[in-house]
């Protein structure tokens, strides 16, 4: 009977081995940007969609955007402790916290039963990291993914031949020219993005405990500032119409009290641009109303990195001056 359980318990181990050499190799784009890592880290954004608007081109540091659509306060953390051995000394943290940030679950239950939004973080993140990790779910992910890369080579033929069709098929078609919307029809995007943008964010706070969120937030900054990195907090620029559709009682309650308490208390630099009128009032700036554009994007960056420097975060000498024409 040992002997038959000893062979069970053998198997069962090199099964999990195998699947995981047979795992190893390409994963989301999520995962890789974090296990393709190649140098240290002098400035990093973590985050949602929200903190995917700086443009580190401009500054003679090396930087990482490792934000993700959606993300929780809880994951960033994770994220953090994952990096944190490829962080310079004295690395910038910047951490953009959304007027719904303090209001989500950990693992985003809002999104369903079926849940994929944890299923990146199984890709590159140590067990102890996810929450209420699961070792069938991990090993059918694995499973998952190594039957979509034994099937790639196929599937990536079908297409090249699919795409040769097309092309004997495809005649040449004079490309339209792009027409600009006129800032009427820029406006009433915004207005309607806002409205919807707004009205799902409110809904998605109420699944999550702000007192466990504000844990992590602090979690975060404590151990970053022990490691002598410097954690910046930051509320992004805002359309005003999304601006607008948030309660001023509601944002004091949900956001600014939670915000300003974790800064204060840790003694974090806080910059608020939800409202600066460079950006709010501009509908050139926005991709929708809570994204900025490619534009704003470059505007926004350019005033943040002048903003760390005022604020003694940043070195005046790593700002790249523009070039002479």
């Amino acid at each position: 009977m040992r002997k038959f359980l000893f062979e069970i318990v053998a198997l069962v181990f090199l099964l999990i081995v195998a699947i995981h050499l047979l795992d190893k190799g390409e994963k989301s784009p999520g995962a890789m940007r974090f296990e393709k890592i190649n140098n240290e880290l002098d400035i990093i954004t973590l985050g949602n969609s929200h903190g995917g608007g700086y443009k580190f081109g401009s500054l003679k540091l090396k930087g990482g955007a490792f934000n993700r659509a959606g993300n929780t306060i809880f994951y960033d953390l994770q994220n953090y402790k994952y990096l944190r051995k490829h962080l310079s000394d004295s690395a910038i943290i910047i951490l953009p916290i959304s007027y719904f940030s303090f209001g989500l679950e950990e693992n985003r239950v809002d999104r369903g039963t079926v849940n994929p939004f944890v299923n990146e973080f199984y890709e590159y993140l140590p067990p102890t990291s996810i929450l209420g990790y699961s070792i069938k779910k991990d090993l059918s992910l694995r499973i998952n993914r190594i039957q979509k890369k034994v099937q790639l080579p196929d599937l990536l033929k079908q297409l090249q031949q699919q795409q040769q069709k097309k092309k004997k098929k495809k005649k040449k078609k004079p490309k339209k020219k792009k027409v600009q919307p006129t800032i009427e029809q820029q406006i009433a995007a915004l207005e309607k993005s806002a409205k919807s943008a707004s009205k799902h964010h409110k809904k998605i706070f109420g699944y999550g405990e702000p007192s466990r969120n504000l844990a992590y937030l602090s979690d975060l900054i404590s151990d970053a500032q022990k490691n002598g990195f410097r954690p910046v907090l930051i509320t992004t620029p805002y359309y005003q119409a999304y601006n607008e559709s948030y309660d001023k009682a509601w944002l004091k309650e949900n956001y600014y009290r939670h915000i300003n308490k974790i800064s204060t208390a840790s003694k974090t630099a806080y910059i608020d641009y939800s409202n600066d009128s460079i950006f709010s009032s501009d509908p050139d700036n926005f991709k929708n109303s809570d994204h900025l554009s490619k534009k704003g994007k470059i505007v926004f960056s350019e005033i943040l990195f002048r903003d760390l420097v005022d604020l003694g975060i940043l070195n005046k000498e790593a700002i790249k001056q523009p070039k002479k024409k």
